[in-house]
């Protein structure tokens, strides 16, 4: 993968992160940044990290006074073109170890090309993966205890989509980005003529 290309990925990996936070949050949820992308990032590594929460979401479930009660989820997002392959060569060698630090753990992935029928928002809940087994994604709304609707997921796939189309489709750059910024400069004095 070359540097634009990581580049690309990276800005969709962040439009993708915002969306799935503005999903979270029409659902009720309090959201706290937690991973690398938090205003302060862990400060000392221990272990994989390549699964660590974006954020933590919670949001009020019940009253047992004088408590408050809370649904307390911890959320990493991924964004992905090829799901197929992520579920069969990367996400196995996580989940297992996931499975016992984080019982709560979410994975939601986010592809701008998913199957026929699915949605682009697709999750992995860690506590049902079994060891050995292939990996299953449901569609976000189809998880009920989160409280997500099916026409929340439907809204921001149409703001996610045209997005990813303008995305895949720029043309390759074919100038060393140095003589682009060049050529416009050429341009504007050209204008200012």
């Amino acid at each position: 993968m070359d540097s634009r290309d990581r580049r690309l990925a990276l800005i969709k990996g962040r439009f993708c992160a915002a969306l799935v936070e503005s999903v979270f949050c029409s659902a009720g949820y309090t959201i706290s940044r937690v991973g690398r992308e938090a205003s302060v990032a862990r400060l000392m590594k221990i272990g994989c990290d390549d699964f660590l929460p974006d954020f933590l979401a919670w949001r009020a479930v019940g009253r047992v006074l004088p408590l408050e009660l809370h649904q307390f989820l911890a959320i990493e997002i991924k964004y992905r073109a090829d799901l197929r392959q992520f579920l069969r060569r990367e996400a196995p060698a996580c989940l297992s170890m996931l499975k016992e630090r984080w019982p709560r753990f979410y994975i939601v992935l986010v592809t701008d090309a998913p199957q026929a029928g699915r949605s682009c928002f697709q999750t992995i809940c860690v506590r049902d993966y079994i060891a050995h087994a292939e990996v299953v994604t449901k569609d976000l709304h189809e998880l009920g205890h989160l409280g997500i609707y099916r026409s929340t997921i439907e809204w921001h796939e149409a703001l996610a989509q045209p997005l990813f189309a303008t995305l895949n489709a720029s043309a390759p750059r074919t100038q060393p980005l140095r003589r682009t910024r060049r050529s416009v400069h050429s341009v504007v004095r050209a204008l200012n003529a």
